[in-house]
């Protein structure tokens, strides 16, 4: 009797400590250094030793503190705390050694062991729970990505009062959630191996350690902590290219990497052999493989590495899917990218992508049969949306404020008044255009030699204190105005009744912003064209002065406008009128690298100065813009409620970035401003002589 309380008190005894301290790497690893340092005393001390137990669980499992280098921390990032990479590309900011040199580096181990998931596959998810929302849509199931997670804990919480263990397989956790939602574990777990296999995909750069490795008939095996089982982890490696005869998942071996066991099993079941682990979680993958004494090689974590500078203010779904695709793409360490590059695909592949998809849902649903893309932001609009697999003939068309000025003039002098006089005499020094430049580009230039009559010279600039005599000028020859306008008006008629055809409901897309250049082109296509069409417009954003158009429909937007997303709108405008300019900036995304066109002139199309500067990085805007949509719809092609990505969340990235200028400034020091002689203040100016201009007029409105 008395020989079995020893033997009975050493098993409870083994269970406290597998409980309280083998459990947790950092318990385990602070209490093994507190005994090294005991054992050197004559007196063992048994209360003490229960205290450091007692304040290492508490540390470390009810504060949660531990000590990963800060950039591997799985901590969440506030909004405070996020913000835009600004010292050059992100995807050259970690540094991963080349496939190829760390293929060699790995050659004398005689087993190399891999991590599955973040490591040799990744999902398309910043989170990969979000992957349960997907599987809550298939099982038709409210609130089961919530359901899902829960019963995962309870499965655990089960598996710990019945067998000591928390290691639990996907059976065990659609055990749960057959009692609470009645679905059959088989539907349930069929369900979800399905969409894993559909989202999961081979992580390119360890795609190529694998088959360099392959190539050379190494030993490769790989190991999981995970709730899927060895067969179902096989079709997914499959699924991804990937071939292992070794299989090590935590939950058929009832232990995990995290504690240490599962790599005493591989030390065990490769006895005498040189190993080394490949994995992205800092804990399971580096720091308890070292404590097996087993060399690591660590993967940094992608979604770790890029969280901090991806915004966090969309929706969750879209955020997650937007980070994740973001991240694997910046930070995978297969290739290094342009800053430009970077710019369209983090930034314009998400508006561009759910502005077109917007325009597919509001062309099918009124039975648009023509799209004009206008110039020069449709270009990439039109690229992207005919991505989408819609067959609605599209058309990209050329056109500019100068010859919506030119369609308008008879009908709305005052407005060409204001654009060729007024807003060129409420511009700075800096931003001034002489008379002379008006009347050449209006071909007007024998208008000259009326000038002395108005107590004008032709080189002067354009001001306030000279506006009023050349708006009577051109008055008084008004109608000599017009008739110079007829032939371009008649040229640019002839190019529209090419282009519409046949076409009795037309749709115009464009940027924005106040919509006066597009309704320009509507009214021009109903009464110059044909009166029969029936013509709608489509703005990515507004900010107009004429809110009935808004209220009538006569023009509605994407983003925002001074009726809808509000908070996105004030924003918008109060940087619109700062020193940074958001328009400026916003228009960077989709501008093309053609100039600005004038008008068509003996059946020529005639445009303004080239700015030859911003080819290659307009070319890398779109490149960019291009990629994220080709990935982002290949991704979600069975899910199309994906693609409807709100204006809210289309125009966060952009918000997100813009918030710190110095990313502009520090990447695009070569971009120019458009040149548009007619229209646009900034000739030629880059980001930093824009920002300088922009200081220098303020200070003047201000000093007077």
């Amino acid at each position: 009797m008395n020989s079995k309380i020893p033997h009975e008190f050493q098993k409870l005894k083994n269970k406290a400590y597998n409980f309280l301290v083998d459990r947790n790497y950092f318990i385990k690893r602070d209490y093994k250094k507190f005994v090294e340092k005991e054992n050197k005393r004559k007196h063992k001390r048994i209360l003490i030793s229960l205290i450091c137990v007692i304040w290492l669980n508490f540390k470390y499992r009810i504060l949660r503190i531990n000590d990963q280098p800060d950039n591997v921390k799985r901590k969440q990032t506030t909004s405070k705390h996020r913000e835009a990479y600004v010292n050059g590309p992100e995807s050259s900011r970690i540094k991963r050694s080349l496939p190829i040199h760390l293929a060699a580096r790995l050659i004398p181990y005689d087993i190399i062991s891999m991590d599955i998931f973040d490591t040799l596959i990744f999902r398309p998810f910043s989170k990969p729970s979000e992957l349960f929302r997907f599987v809550g849509k298939q099982l038709d199931v409210h609130d089961f990505h919530d359901i899902r997670i829960g019963a995962q804990k309870e499965a655990v919480k089960r598996k710990q009062q019945e067998n000591g263990i928390s290691e639990v397989n996907i059976y065990d956790i659609y055990k749960v959630i057959e009692e609470i939602t009645g679905i059959p574990v088989e539907i349930g777990v069929a369900a979800e191996l399905e969409t894993e296999l559909e989202f999961c995909y081979p992580n390119p750069y360890m795609q190529r350690v694998y088959k360099l490795l392959s190539s050379l008939n190494k030993k490769m095996i790989v190991v999981s902590d995970m709730y899927l089982p060895r067969d179902m982890i096989d079709k997914i490696l499959q699924k991804c290219g990937y071939t292992f005869s070794d299989i090590i998942v935590s939950c058929d071996e009832g232990c995990t990497k995290r504690s240490g066991k599962l790599f005493e099993k591989i030390k065990e079941r490769f006895k005498d052999q040189k190993i080394i682990h490949i994995g992205d979680n800092w804990v399971s993958d580096i720091q308890s493989a070292k404590a097996a004494q087993i060399d690591t090689n660590h993967y940094k974590n992608v979604n770790i590495a890029g969280g901090k500078h991806r915004p966090d203010q969309m929706t969750r779904i879209i955020a997650s899917a937007y980070s994740g695709i973001v991240n694997a793409h910046f930070y995978n360490g297969i290739k290094s990218y342009t800053a430009s590059y970077e710019y369209g695909f983090a930034v314009g592949g998400i508006y561009v992508l759910g502005f077109c998809t917007w325009i597919k849902e509001y062309a099918i649903k009124h039975k648009v049969d023509k799209i004009l893309f206008l110039a020069r932001d449709g270009k990439i609009y039109q690229e992207v949306f005919n991505k989408l697999d819609v067959n609605i003939p599209n058309e990209y068309v050329y056109w500019s404020r100068i010859p919506a000025n030119f369609v308008e003039a008879k009908n709305d002098r005052a407005l060409f008044l204001d654009e060729f006089i007024d807003n060129k005499a409420r511009r700075s020094e800096e931003e001034a255009t002489n008379l002379r430049t008006i009347l050449a580009a209006l071909k007007l230039i024998d208008w000259e030699v009326y000038c002395p009559l108005y107590g004008i010279e032709p080189s002067a600039v354009i001001c306030e204190e000279n506006k009023d005599a050349i708006r009577s000028l051109f008055i008084d020859h008004w109608n000599e105005l017009l008739s110079t306008l007829e032939k371009k008006c008649n040229d640019l008629g002839d190019y529209f009744r090419n282009v519409i055809g046949d076409s009795k409901n037309i749709l115009l897309i464009d940027i924005g912003w106040r919509g006066r250049n597009t309704n320009a082109l509507k009214k021009y296509l109903v009464n110059e064209i044909n009166s029969e069409c029936n013509v709608s417009i489509l703005l990515a954003a507004g900010v107009l002065k004429n809110e009935e158009w808004l209220l009538d429909g006569t023009i509605q937007t994407y983003m925002f406008s001074n009726h809808y997303n509000r908070n996105l709108y004030n924003y918008h405008l109060k940087n619109r009128n700062s020193k940074y300019h958001t328009s400026a900036m916003f228009e960077m995304l989709s501008q093309d690298s053609t100039p600005s066109f004038i008008g068509i002139e003996d059946g020529k199309f005639v445009f303004d100065e080239p700015l030859v500067e911003n080819k290659a990085i307009i070319q890398d805007i779109h490149k960019g813009i291009s990629d994220f949509a080709d990935i982002y719809l290949k991704t979600f092609r069975n899910y199309q409620f994906m693609y409807h990505i709100p204006g809210h969340d289309a125009y966060t990235p952009f918000s997100f970035y813009f918030k710190t200028i110095r990313y502009f400034n520090r990447n695009f020091p070569g971009y120019r401003m458009s040149i548009t002689t007619l229209a646009t203040a900034f000739q030629g100016k880059t980001i930093r002589e824009f920002v300088l201009a922009k200081n220098e007029a303020a200070k003047k409105t201000i000093s007077k």
